[in-house]
């Protein structure tokens, strides 16, 4: 049986943006709490619908306080009509990070934005157990 390298490890999936019709506004997902699951990659699909001969960007931003956002890379321009995009980014730097979805047009549908944490319980845990722990090596 073969073997692929996607999804091998622990990986929590969640919508952090419900579908919205055509429009031009911005979108901007829920954000993400990397602590919550120790993880230290995410991607995020999202999933786009017509474009109506317009085009949509993704961007991926980071926060360290949920309430202040900034780039964390590059921009993805989407612009074929229901092609959805995934973007990755490791080691952000910041404890929150949420999509940017910027629709360049009226015609852009977008059909929901899903978060991908992959790498769980990768970090070491924020809060560490009190007490001392021992290790007897016995040589043979």
């Amino acid at each position: 049986m073969a073997e692929f390298g996607l999804f091998r490890e622990e990986y929590v999936v969640t919508r952090v943006s419900n579908a919205a019709a055509a429009g031009a506004t911005t979108v901007n997902s829920s954000s993400i709490d990397l602590a919550t699951n120790r993880t230290d990659a995410i991607a995020f699909l999202v999933c786009g619908g017509a474009l109506v001969g317009d085009d949509y960007t993704v961007q991926i931003q980071g926060s360290s306080d949920d309430s202040t956002f900034v780039d964390i890379g590059d921009t993805l321009v989407v612009d074929t009509d229901n092609h959805d995009a995934i973007v990755e980014v490791v080691n952000p730097g910041y404890r929150y990070v949420r999509a940017e979805v910027a629709r360049g047009g009226a015609g852009v549908v977008l059909n929901g934005v899903y978060a991908i944490e992959t790498r769980v319980n990768a970090k070491t845990p924020a809060t560490q157990p009190t007490g001392t722990n021992t290790l007897d090596v016995v040589n043979p």
